[in-house]
């Protein structure tokens, strides 16, 4: 007799139906989480110079002044430059996407239109890549900004 061989069914199950559908669900949402993140970006990046500069102003007053310029300039210089990626990452791109495509197994090269899935996902990567500039920007605004007052 023949050692039977185990066999699964062609049409996934419940369970594998719905972990799929959770899944297409996460990569179209991460997108929208991203902006969400960007947007709050967006508002340290504005409040925190204010603040600074104030804080900054009352400080020193008019009479008195910094005695290392570098640091400060250099604060509001990278403050500026993560408030411009936190930008680039919210502004979408052009991109050509073929809706007949769900799903491709080989990534394509940039002249052929995306599967639905890689442009998400291609969204998303941009994005994560531009706040992950910015935030280090931002982190490096904070730390100029420490040193200026050390200084």
């Amino acid at each position: 007799m023949e050692p039977q061989i185990p066999t699964r069914p062609l049409s996934p199950t419940a369970t594998e139906s719905r972990l799929q559908a959770l899944f297409d669900e996460e990569v179209v949402k991460q997108n929208d989480r991203l902006d969400d993140l960007a947007r709050q970006l967006i508002t340290l990046e504005l409040a925190i110079p204010g603040v600074y500069a104030a804080a900054l102003k009352l400080v020193a007053g008019r009479a008195a002044s910094i005695g290392a310029p570098w640091p400060v300039i250099a604060a509001f210089t990278l403050w500026f430059i993560a408030l411009g990626g936190t930008l680039a990452a919210l502004f979408p791109l052009r991109r050509r996407v073929d809706p007949n495509l769900i799903r491709r197994r080989d990534s394509v090269w940039e002249e052929e239109p995306l599967a639905i899935e890689e442009f998400y996902q291609r969204s998303a990567s941009r994005k994560r890549g531009w706040l992950l500039f910015s935030t280090l920007s931002f982190m490096l605004g904070v730390l100029a900004a420490g040193f200026a007052v050390l200084a």
